[in-house]
Parts: C-alpha cells; structure tokens; sequence
C-alpha cells in the first residue's frame, strides 16, 4: 500500500494559517493498493552473469568423487588427521600402561585412505539404521548381515578411530575451537566452488546429539529432542550450504560489526549474509 496524494482546497489552506502546523509524523496517511508490477527493484542481482559452480575448482567432466575432493580437499583432511593423531597420541600416554582391552593399547594413527573409509562407514549407516554399532558387524542375524562394513575395516578398529574423532583442533582447544577450525575451512571450499543463485533461505538446522556437551540444547517439538542448533544460509533451489555457525550460547561468534544489545535473529542474519553481494531474495521464517 502506498500513500494517496490528498486533495487541497483554499478554505482549508487558509484555516491552516491561524492554527499551529501539525506535525508530520502525527498526520493521518491513507493509503491505496499496490497492484503487482507498481513497484520496482532498485537492487538488481550483481551476480546474474557468474553465479553457479565455480569452473577454476569443478571442471565439465569432473565425476562425482572429484566434486566431494573439490570440497573436502587432501589439506583439510591432513590437517584433520595431524589434529586427531596429535589428540590420540596425547590419550596414549595418558592411558600409559594401556589396559589389556583398551583401545589405546596398539593404536596407530590414522592415515588418508583409513579416513576415507571411516567416513564411508558413517554414510553408510546413516542410510541403514541400527540398534548399535554391533550390530553393522554382527553375523548372529544373517538376513542383516553386511560383509561390506568388515571389507572396510574390523570394527574394534572403526571405534578406536571414532572415539578420537573428538578433536579437531589442537590439543589444547576448547570448546568451539575444538571444531571451529575445520568447520571455517570447510566453509571456505563451499564458498570458494558455488556462488548461489538470487533466492536464498536462512533457517535453524537442529543436529541430533546425545553426548556429554554444555551448549546441547533441548526441544521437544524438534525431530531430535537434544541436539546442536546451528544456522544454515542455502541456495533455495538446492539447498547447497553456502554459510553455517554454531550456536554457543552467550560465546556464539556472532558478526564483529553487530550491536550486542540487538536481537539474535539480526545478530544470525548479519552474521551469514556477510558473503553475499547485493540483489539476492532472502526468504526465512
């Protein structure tokens, strides 16, 4: 709705001389409907032209492992590793002498090729749900059992492997830093291989956890009841991540520029639009 143009007459002008000027913000404004098409856009979309796949990191013929390799590059993954082999060996000799079952008795670090399969387990049991870890390398259940997870490695193996995934950082993080390392390298390589399209969407993405952490958070009418908030920024049309931060509660790292006494919702939106140039649609609920 916009303001109408209000008609003068000269009795009324001539009124308005002896009476004291009314304050503009106190006038009453009427208002006519905006029919579509009225209205113009005086941000256009910079990025009409070079939005899209990032041509310098994903070729034409580029298969579908090198597109995860243009994400999840060999430097990330070794300083991953260099990470959590440096958390492991500090375990070990914390744990000196290792117990006859324990993990830390004959552990070895944990190499490109052995990662790559750990992450490969994941995948796959997040597409085939289980009571437990067993049960991916039981046989006591034939018409379950799947060969393919010992191809892979032995299980006792896969679980000394994820016990150490607890450190991504270095050895004497804590907290975010644990993990905030390799989440920014991360999002650096999204951000670096696609640029999103004119639409984009801000929401919650809740990730579901059950451990031991001081920042979990907890809400019934979630899908997981306990769980890690996060905010996503995503190309609408595929939902491709183009920007994400954790919620830490009052350590969150929210935007250096944002006025602390703000809202968090501008605080989150400040904080994940920060990459974007202009024109962009943002749709959020």
């Amino acid at each position: 709705m916009l303001p109408r143009n209000r008609p003068r007459s000269s009795s009324s002008s001539s009124r308005s001389r002896s009476r004291s000027p009314v304050r503009p913000e106190t006038q009453a404004t009427p208002w006519r409907e905006v029919k579509e098409g009225q209205t113009s856009n005086n941000f256009r979309f910079v990025k009409q032209a070079s939005h899209g796949v990032n041509k310098d990191v994903v070729k034409q013929d580029s298969s579908e492992l090198d597109c995860l390799f243009a994400l999840l590059t060999h430097e990330i993954v070794d300083k991953l590793l260099q990470n959590i082999n440096a958390y492991a060996k500090l375990l070990q000799q914390k744990n000196t002498p290792a117990k006859r079952y324990s993990i830390y008795r004959n552990y070895q670090p944990v190499t490109r090729i052995e990662f790559l399969k750990f992450m490969s387990i994941l995948i796959a049991m997040g597409l085939d749900p289980r009571d437990n870890v067993k049960a991916y390398w039981s046989v006591s259940k034939p018409h379950k059992y799947t060969p393919w997870f010992g191809q892979m490695m032995p299980r006792n193996r896969f679980e000394a492997i994820f016990h150490m995934f607890l450190h991504a950082g270095g050895v004497d993080a804590e907290e975010q830093e644990k993990i905030e390392p390799f989440l920014e390298s991360l999002q650096a390589q999204f951000q670096t291989a696609f640029y999103p399209g004119r639409e984009v969407s801000i929401d919650e993405m809740v990730i579901g956890y059950n451990g031991r952490w001081r920042n979990k958070q907890f809400n019934s009418s979630k899908p997981s009841n306990y769980h890690i908030k996060t905010f996503g920024l995503c190309y609408s049309a595929t939902g491709y991540v183009i920007n994400v931060f954790t919620y830490y509660g009052k350590n969150t790292a929210y935007h250096p520029d944002s006025d602390p006494d703000s809202l968090q919702a501008v605080k989150v939106f400040q904080k994940l639009l920060e990459l974007l140039d202009r024109g962009h649609y943002i749709f959020a609920d």
